[in-house]
């Protein structure tokens, strides 16, 4: 997914993440990262109608933005299929969980995966860079 960002709201975006790959072009400042994420109102500091504005000045391709209330999601275009077998007794509470979130359960089990593959991405890089063979 990218994100195509006006350079005025550079100090909204300081995305510290090596998954966020960005790149300054003229006006624009373009974030290309591999998964979806979300940005609050409160978080970056800014009036409600500044933060209006922002979410409209944004683009994005291979993806998709949403707004909800004082929240802006980012979601890559998910379009590949993956099958698993789980049991019964799993499901039901993976879906229990999922309800409680407010999420679908495919989101809820992306964003459970993508949390465990995260940290042991990190984990086992940041493990290499203090013991250096």
């Amino acid at each position: 997914m990218r994100l195509s960002v006006p350079k005025k709201y550079r100090r909204e975006f300081r995305l510290p993440s090596p998954l966020f790959k960005t790149t300054e072009r003229y006006h624009v400042i373009e974030i290309d990262t591999p998964i979806g994420f979300e940005i609050t109102r409160d978080f970056i500091g800014i009036g409600p109608r500044n933060f209006v504005k922002m979410f409209k000045e944004i683009k994005v391709t291979g993806g998709r933005k949403v707004r909800k209330g004082e929240t802006i999601l980012f979601e890559p275009a998910r379009t590949k299929r993956k099958t698993i077998r789980i049991a019964p007794s799993e499901l039901e509470i993976i879906e229990k969980a999922a309800k409680a979130s407010g999420k679908s359960v495919s989101q809820y089990m992306v964003t459970a995966a993508l949390g465990q593959a995260i940290l042991q991405i990190y984990s086992a890089t940041e493990e290499a860079q203090r013991n250096p063979r």
